[in-house]
Order: structure tokens, then sequence, then C-alpha cells
């Protein structure tokens, strides 16, 4: 899905890139109003959302210990593949009857090994 929203729209996917991973939506105006809201919100609330947005996005992570725990550290030898892949529930794609992006996930996962399945008249 990232590979086909990549294609897609490189543009949007670089701001949400710099807003969600860099954090810059919370310091850049345009960024935040892009990414969260309309251009008809006031440049005073847009700044009060951008102060919560800022004390929200305040995350630590430990890199030595987060290491530690990769699942590529865990996979078996003999086939390079993570000993719990056996045990992952199979992949749902939901979309739209006839929707693009149920079309596409579909593919995805056929790719992937799993077999596509469309399921009718769910909303």
């Amino acid at each position: 899905m990232t590979a086909r929203f990549l294609k897609r729209d490189l543009l949007l996917a670089l701001k949400i890139v710099l807003g969600f991973v860099a954090k810059k939506a919370a310091q850049w105006d345009w960024l935040c109003r892009e990414l969260f809201f309309t251009p008809a919100l006031p440049p005073a609330l847009l700044r009060q959302y951008k102060e919560r947005l800022a004390l929200d996005s305040v995350v630590g992570i430990d890199v030595k210990d987060f290491l530690k725990e990769l699942p590529s550290l865990k996979a078996d030898e003999e086939t390079g593949m993570g000993r719990w892949v056996g045990q992952v529930p199979h992949r749902l794609v939901i979309g739209k009857e006839g929707g693009r992006e149920g079309r596409e996930g579909r593919r995805e996962g056929e790719r992937g090994g799993e077999k596509g399945v469309r399921a009718k008249n769910m909303f």
C-alpha cells in the first residue's frame, strides 16, 4: 500500500512524512493546515491546535532497546522468515465494490501469496 501511495501522489507522501515523522506539522502553519484542516480555519485557531499538536508529538524512543527486538534478529536461519509468520492471520482488504482501492489491494495481496476475496453487499 505504501508503494502504491508513493506512485500515486509523491508530493502528498512527502508532506505526510514531513508532518508526521519529522513532526513539522507542529511547527509549520501551512503544513499543519494542509494535513489536518481546511483553508477556512482562522489563523488564531490554527496556532492553538498547532500548539496542542506539538505537545502531543513529544515521543521518545530508546533505539538501543528497540534494536534488540528487531524481528529480523529472530528470523529462521534456513528460510530467513520470521518464526511467527505461520501464526499471522490472513490479510483482509476491504474496498468499495468496483472501487480502485479494493481492486488494487486485492492485486497487492495476491502478489504476496494471498487469494483476493470479493465481498459483495457489505454496505
